[in-house]
């Protein structure tokens, strides 16, 4: 399982979302990716299984990022609207909600990526960005 986070960063003065990959993604050009302006739970995974060289994955993502990618600051529950997952399922990716977070996994059911919500958990909530909440989650 490789970990992972997601948080906000200013590029050229404008907010972007940053998925920052393990430091272990050796052969990689980069070890970030910029998330699309409207992404959702289908894009950071399959943005996650890039940085994971096809490995599973679990992904944290940074309270900062949280209104900038529009996840609702209360976890909305197992039935309630949520359109950062709800998009994604639109489009036929695998998404489930699991323990105040999501599972999504591959077309061949390979490949899972777990998104953990700290806000939702009330977890590493001291870290200040996604590099730091990364190092946190991979003790």
């Amino acid at each position: 399982m490789r970990i992972m986070a997601c948080g906000l960063e200013a590029v050229a003065g404008n907010p972007a979302a940053f998925l920052y990959g393990p430091p272990e993604a050796e052969g990689l050009p980069n070890k970030y990716i910029i998330l699309p302006v409207d992404a959702d739970a289908g894009h950071l995974a399959s943005c996650a299984q890039y940085l994971a060289l096809g490995s599973d994955a679990s992904v944290f993502v940074h309270e900062s990022v949280m209104e900038f990618l529009n996840i609702p600051s209360e976890w909305p529950g197992e039935n309630g609207r949520w359109e950062f997952a709800d998009a994604a399922a639109r489009r036929g990716v695998s998404v489930q909600r699991v323990e105040k977070g999501l599972r999504l996994t591959s077309d061949n059911h390979t490949v899972t990526v777990d998104i953990a919500f700290v806000a939702y958990e009330q977890q590493h909530l001291e870290a200040r960005d996604a590099p730091e909440l990364m190092a946190m989650a991979s003790v």
